[in-house]
Parts: C-alpha cells; structure tokens; sequence
C-alpha cells in the first residue's frame, strides 16, 4: 500500500484540494484509491456519494469537507499541542477517529491512501510525536510520498495574516508582527518540511513553490499532475472555497476587530466580503503592506530557509524570486486603505449597516481625511 501525504503549507489553495478528494471519495474508492473519512457522519457522506446523491462542497460542514484537518487537530490536542477549533467541535475522540480510518482501510483494501491537512505543516513543533502517531495508522505502507506547497514568504504571511483577520483574531498590522512569526512554520518553512523527512527517510518528495501551481493552473491540477497516483476519469472539480479577505480591506477589518464587539466585526467583515466585486479595489498584487523595513528584515530572515530548501530540492533557488522581497509594490497600504473608505459608510455602500458599524467606519473616514 502507498501513502500519499499532503503536508500543506496554508494559504496554497489546500481547502480547495481536501474539497476536491472530499467530494470525489467514492470514485477515488472504487478505483483503490482511499481518502478516508474520520466519523460516523463522514461515512454516511461515502454511503450518499455511493447512491448518487451529491453535495455541494461549498455547503459541506468542516468536518466533512477537511477531514483530515479534524483529525490533525485532534492529535494535536491530544498531545497538549493545541485545541480543537470550534468548527470541528463535536467529533469524536482520537481512538475513534483512527479506529474510523484503521476499518475503512481493512475493508476496502486501497492500493493508496491520500492524507491531505494544511495543520499537518504544523506536526513537527511537537518533536515528532505527532508524526509517529499518524504514521502509526499504517503499519504495512510499502510506499511513501510526500507532497507539499510552499509559497514565497512576503506573499504567505500576508494572506496568513489576512486568514486570521477574517476569522475574527485581534492582532497587530502584518508590518508590526514579523516577529511574532519567527520561529514558527510560518517563516521557517525547514520546521514544517524538516520533521517529516526524518521520520520518512525512504518517502519520495515533492515540494512545489505556490508560484509553480499557479503556472499548473490550480493546487487541484498540480496535486494530480505529480501525486504518483493513477486517477480515475471524470473527477469533478471543485469551486473557489476559502476566498482571501482583499489586501485594501484587511486594515479596516483588523481595526473593526479590535474596536467593534465580535458580531458587529463579523457584520463588517461579511460586508467587505460581498463586496469585494463592486468595490474599484487597487489589486492585491500593487498593495504593500509590509513596508521598507520590515521587508528587508523578512529577506534576512528568511535566506538560510532558502539554503536549506534549495538542499533538500537540489534547486539553484527554490524561490527564484526571492531577492524581490525587498521590492514595495507601487501602492502604500495607507493609499489603499483610503480608496475603500471612500466608496463605503453613510450615503455610499453600506449605508444600511448597522448604526455601530457605520460609526466605526465614519471615524475611520475621519482618520483617513475623509470625512
């Protein structure tokens, strides 16, 4: 039997590829291809798939849409590393999940099994231990592969940080939190990929730079373009799920955070949210919002992680790019910001938020020169 583990990283399109291998189960199964559920209500999803009946993915909860995610997590909690996050509360114990995974695997005999969590990134900050522990569930894998997605650091931990905002997290503007990254997985990619080659010193490896699966088309396609795997015909692709908040609105949504109570917070960031269509938005790509010195201390940081990620791929630069780190796209967050207040509030878009909301942002247009 062959192993397939998806080791992440966030931000690199993974809630796309688990929706993908979620809503394809059945005829992955069929052709000896396992992507195991964790519980109960995730073989009740097989048995629907089974019988024909389909789910849209975008309208599947959590826990059958990201699987594997729930199942990271509970190991992690498991071993005092972490807690569950609240859209997996109500799932089983860890003995059950692995009892749930261990019968499926006996009674369907797959050729392969595919694991896919972007929380696995996160297993080697606990020594190892919760590497074992997943491991542990196929003691008879004659092959192992490793495939996992890295993207170039300014543009990872200001979409990382843009996926904290949106779930609603209090904390500093990305320029102010570099360090609060250090030494984590999310600026030190080694501590994410390091971990899992030691435990896997036979696995087959296969790191790709996000900007590559990009160019493939999308992580779905670049999963199945180099995932060692025969796929069966007539897979059904997957939405757009996990839209990043735009890089013009995080600012007003990090200040709505700290300011507003959290349902009127949640109120402003489903707001921006909707309107990201109509909105004239300065794109994503002209923002800066790390500004001059906080990225020069980002390239700094991050050089021996490329030496080390270029060992391990045998690449000459696994970012080639890496050096335009320190380049500030034509637009300060600051102009950015501004051009969204102007378009939102009393009289504008939104108009019909609630009272508290648009205080909030008519003393941000205040701020901003606006009012």
């Amino acid at each position: 039997m062959k192993l397939i583990l998806y080791i992440g990283h966030h931000k690199v399109g993974s809630t796309a590829l688990q929706a993908f291998l979620t809503q394809n189960s059945h005829a992955l199964s069929a052709a000896g291809i396992l992507h195991p559920m964790v519980d109960n209500r995730g073989l009740v999803h097989l048995l629907r798939q089974s019988i024909g009946l389909k789910d849209k993915p975008a309208s599947l909860p959590p826990h059958l849409r990201e699987p594997h995610s729930a199942l990271a997590y509970r190991i992690l909690e498991t071993l005092s590393r972490g807690t569950l996050p609240p859209q997996f509360e109500g799932m089983p114990s860890l003995s059950a999940m692995e009892e749930t995974v261990r019968l499926q695997i006996d009674r369907t005999e797959p050729h392969t099994v595919i694991l896919c969590s972007e929380v696995f990134s996160t297993f080697g900050e606990t020594d190892g231990t919760a590497i074992k522990r997943l491991l542990a569930l196929f003691p008879d894998v004659a092959e192992i592969q490793i495939y996992g997605v890295l993207r170039r650091p300014d543009h990872y931990l200001v979409s990382w940080h843009g996926q904290r905002l949106k779930v609603g997290e209090k904390i500093p503007a990305i320029a102010d939190a570099l360090a609060t990254y250090e030494g984590t997985v999310h600026l030190d990619y080694a501590r994410a990929v390091r971990p899992w080659l030691e435990h896997c010193p036979q696995a087959s490896v296969t790191l790709r730079n996000y900007a590559d699966v990009l160019k493939t088309g999308n992580s779905v396609r670049d999963f199945r373009k180099h995932a060692k795997v025969k796929w069966p015909p007539d897979l059904v692709p997957p939405p757009r799920i996990n839209l990043s908040l735009p890089l013009p609105t995080m600012e007003i949504v990090r200040r709505g955070n700290q300011t507003l109570s959290p349902p009127y917070a949640d109120q402003l960031r489903t707001f921006l949210m909707a309107q990201r269509k109509t909105l004239d938005l300065v794109p994503g790509d002209q923002v800066d919002m790390l500004g001059p010195v906080t990225r020069s201390e980002l390239l700094r940081l991050f050089t021996p992680v490329q030496a080390y990620l270029n060992n391990v791929t045998g690449r000459e630069a696994f970012f080639p790019d890496l050096e335009r780190i320190a380049d500030c796209p034509k637009v300060p967050m600051h102009q950015a910001v501004r051009s969204v207040l102007a378009q939102i509030g009393p009289g504008k878009r939104g108009a019909d938020l609630p009272l508290p909301v648009l205080r909030f942002i008519a003393d941000l247009r205040q701020e901003y020169d606006l009012e």
